[in-house]
């Protein structure tokens, strides 16, 4: 697996500077040392206290609680995100989970969900490797073949496997030497397998279209399965992600195996990292009698490689759907994949149902955490956000790591590449990108959020960090004089204090017996929301 890349330049803020900034926003500010800065909304002041650190508001500026959230999720009705038809279609198959596990959730499944042999490991090049990757995509695809809902004559489908750039997990052979254990042992691998139905024009670079698909997969368009211009052939594009779930550590507080205290959803960084990070805080949470559900990676096509060619004299509006049209996409599998995995958890593990369940992400994580939860909000009652940032589109034009992780490309003309035409072209992608978190930021104005900023960003631009605080009305942020790359380092220092907030912010269950996920939708206060979502994608 990859490890971390990049540098982190660019002008400091003093602290003189940012407390004036804070004072001006009304904003109270907490300095502490190393260089951290605590943001606190004001007149929520000494409402969920735990050793000097003030509990998030609901974004209206009052202390958390179900009347404030409430009068939140109404105000979100009108959001685009919350329209069924923002939410990208997927071949429709049989999720394979209970009648009585769906009964807690507000939408279904986009596709199936198993478990694997563990431990798995990260793709490696090599012709074993490659042979081995297409067994698994092949069983892959039977699986979604024998669970497809539609059981009329379809004619000749088509799978495509992931293409260049994309990142895999493969289950370790028995016989396979070398290795090792993991740092920390799973109680259980789980995979999300998808499909999406595409025209067979689009699975090839059309000409004259400003897409560039890399060794194959890449681009998709459309919306929905019936787009496939040959209903003779269907091509159907599979992507995959994979989890590993921890049991927390025996008698902590009287918790177990069979029944945590709550459920920590994390997902990582690119290509599953900082483990300097993700490692100590998963034993932190097993420590305290927390499960862990981690993504070990993003959706297996969220790093495939396409470019976006812009050229003088194209339509900016539709290059700018185009791009909306991919980038969202892969954030919506996030959600896909997030969303089945932790129903999975419950119906497997049933003492994990009805508990606590909190929304970790770190920089790449982070970037698609609000998108991930606008789609049950009702599974989670808290969010951390580590070095996220708003609007996929520029962060792929601004990041300082776009060249390292090598995933999207946006070529412009040199003759036109001018600050104007840039902005147009992010106001057209913004336009067509309702599942963006420019839009979907605001989710987090429904539960306790915490963020942790770095003011000198440069992989997330830290101006994107600002942006999607502000959308996210404000909450709770500790913010540090440093780049991504000393922002993550130094977190292991506040894994601790992280541990406590999320402990202190994350409702208990009001009640028992009941559905579990709706009684966790209640506690929460999300429950109007997640019903205006279901049947939704």
């Amino acid at each position: 697996m990859r490890g971390s890349a990049g540098r982190s330049a660019g002008g400091t803020r003093t602290l003189v500077s940012a407390a004036l900034l804070c004072v001006l926003a009304g904003v109270a500010v907490a300095l502490t040392g190393c260089g951290m800065t605590i943001y606190k909304p004001a007149r929520n002041a000494g409402a969920l206290g735990i050793d000097g650190v003030v509990g998030t508001s609901d974004g209206s500026g009052e202390a958390g609680g179900e009347a404030g959230a409430s009068a939140e999720l109404s105000a979100l009705k009108d959001e685009v995100w919350m329209k069924p038809e923002a939410w990208p279609a997927r071949w429709a198959v049989w999720s394979g989970l209970r009648r009585s596990t769906l009964a807690g959730s507000n939408v279904r499944p986009m596709g199936i969900v198993t478990t694997v042999r563990g431990p798995v490991r990260a793709m490696r090049a090599g012709p074993e490797t490659q042979q081995k990757i297409e067994q698994e995509q092949t069983s892959d695809v039977a699986q979604l073949m024998y669970r497809r809902r539609v059981r009329v004559a379809e004619g000749v489908v088509r799978f495509e496997g992931e293409g260049r750039g994309s990142f895999v997990y493969l289950s370790r052979d028995e016989r396979e030497e070398g290795g090792g254990e993991p740092p920390i042992k799973a109680a259980m691998y789980i995979k999300f397998i998808s499909g999406r139905e595409v025209p067979m024009s689009r699975s090839l670079a059309e000409p004259g279209s400003g897409v560039r698909r890399l060794g194959g997969g890449g681009e998709r368009g459309g919306n929905d399965e019936q787009d496939s211009q040959d209903q003779a052939t269907r091509l159907v594009q599979i992507q995959r992600t994979w989890f590993a779930y921890y049991d927390p550590t025996p008698s902590v507080n009287g918790s177990s195996a069979e029944k945590p205290k709550g459920v920590a959803v994390l997902m990582p960084g690119m290509f599953g990292t900082p483990d300097n990070v993700i490692l100590p805080l998963i034993r932190e949470m097993q420590g305290r009698g927390w499960g862990v559900l981690r993504m070990l990676a993003h959706p297996s096509r969220f790093t495939e490689r396409v470019v976006f060619e812009i050229n003088k004299g194209d339509d900016l509006d539709q290059k700018g759907a185009l791009i909306a049209d991919i980038l969202t996409d892969r954030a919506a599998e996030c959600a896909y994949s997030v969303h089945a995995a932790l129903l999975y958890l419950r119906q497997e593990k049933p003492g994990t149902a009805g508990l606590p369940t909190t929304l970790i992400g770190m920089s790449g994580g982070a970037m698609v955490l609000p998108t991930v939860m606008a789609r049950d909000p009702g599974q989670f009652q808290s969010a951390v956000v580590i070095a996220g940032g708003v609007d996929f589109l520029r962060v792929a034009l601004e990041s300082n790591y776009t060249g390292w992780i090598d995933a999207v490309k946006v070529k412009i003309a040199d003759e036109i590449d001018t600050p104007e035409l840039r902005a147009a072209l992010v106001k057209a992608y913004q336009k067509a990108a309702p599942l963006d978190t420019t839009n979907t930021a605001r989710v987090l104005r429904v539960v306790p959020t915490l963020m942790v900023h770095g003011t000198t960003d440069r992989a997330v631009p830290a101006h994107l960090g600002d942006e999607s605080w502000e959308l996210a009305g404000r909450p709770e942020r500790w913010v540090f004089e440093v780049g991504h790359e000393l922002l993550f380092f130094s977190l292991p220092w506040q894994i601790e204090r992280m541990a406590d907030w999320i402990e202190q912010h994350t409702p208990r269950p009001r009640a028992k017996g009941g559905s579990a996920a709706v009684e966790g939708a209640k506690n929460s206060a999300n429950e109007g929301r997640v019903r205006a979502l279901a049947g939704g994608g």
